[in-house]
C-alpha cells in the first residue's frame, strides 16, 4: 500500500496529539500534517465534529465524535467515509478507519443500536461481558437481583438483542462497552 498522507483537524488539542501520536506509529501513515491550510494535500483528515463540512476539506474524512453525537449529521456529508466515537476509539480501530477511507471503502454503524445507554446498564453489560451473573452483579453493585434482571431486560430490549450473550456482542460492535 502507498504512503498515505493524513491531515488532524480537531478543536481538542489533547486529543488531535493523540490521534498524531497513533497515526505516527502506523508505517503506511507517511505524513501528518496539522494546519488547515495544508488540507488540500492530505489523502484522508481525521476530523472534529466541528470541522467536518468545512471548504477546502475535499478528502476522505474520519469524524472523531462524542459517543452522544454519532449519526447526528456528518454521516449526512457526503466525503465522511468513518464515524468513531471519541470515548472509545482504539489505536487499531482509527488506523483501520483510516486505511479504509484511503482506500475508497466506508465504515457503517449499524443504525439498530441506540448511541447511549445509562451509566449503570453499560456497568452491567460490561460485567456481563466479563462472565458474571446476576447475583454476582447485583452484590457488586449493592442492587437486589430484581433491579438488576430489569435493567439486563432494559439493555435487550434497548439493543433489540434476543439474549444477555446476544446484548454483549451488540455492545461489544458497536463499541458501547
Amino acid at each position: 500500500m502507498n504512503s498515505i498522507r493524513v491531515g488532524v483537524f480537531d478543536d481538542h488539542e489533547i486529543f488531535a496529539q493523540g490521534v498524531e501520536a497513533i497515526l505516527r506509529e502506523d508505517d503506511v501513515v507517511a505524513v501528518v500534517v496539522r494546519d488547515v491550510a495544508e488540507a488540500a494535500s492530505v489523502d484522508v483528515a481525521v476530523v472534529s465534529l466541528s470541522v467536518v463540512g468545512s471548504p477546502g476539506l475535499d478528502c476522505p474524512l474520519v469524524a472523531c465524535v462524542p459517543l452522544s453525537d454519532i449519526g447526528a449529521g456528518s454521516q449526512r456529508v457526503r466525503n465522511v467515509f468513518a464515524e468513531l466515537a471519541r470515548e472509545t476509539v482504539t489505536p487499531n480501530q482509527l488506523c483501520s478507519a483510516v486505511r479504509a477511507a484511503a482506500s475508497g471503502l466506508r465504515i457503517e454503524r449499524r443504525a439498530t443500536v441506540p448511541s447511549m445507554l445509562a451509566d449503570r446498564e453499560r456497568t452491567v453489560l460490561r460485567l456481563l461481558a466479563n462472565g458474571a451473573d446476576t447475583r454476582e452483579i447485583a452484590a457488586g453493585l449493592g442492587y437486589s437481583e430484581r433491579t438488576i434482571k430489569g435493567a439486563i431486560q432494559q439493555i435487550e430490549q434497548s439493543l433489540g438483542a434476543r439474549s444477555r450473550a446476544h446484548a454483549v456482542a451488540l455492545a461489544l460492535r458497536s463499541s458501547l462497552i
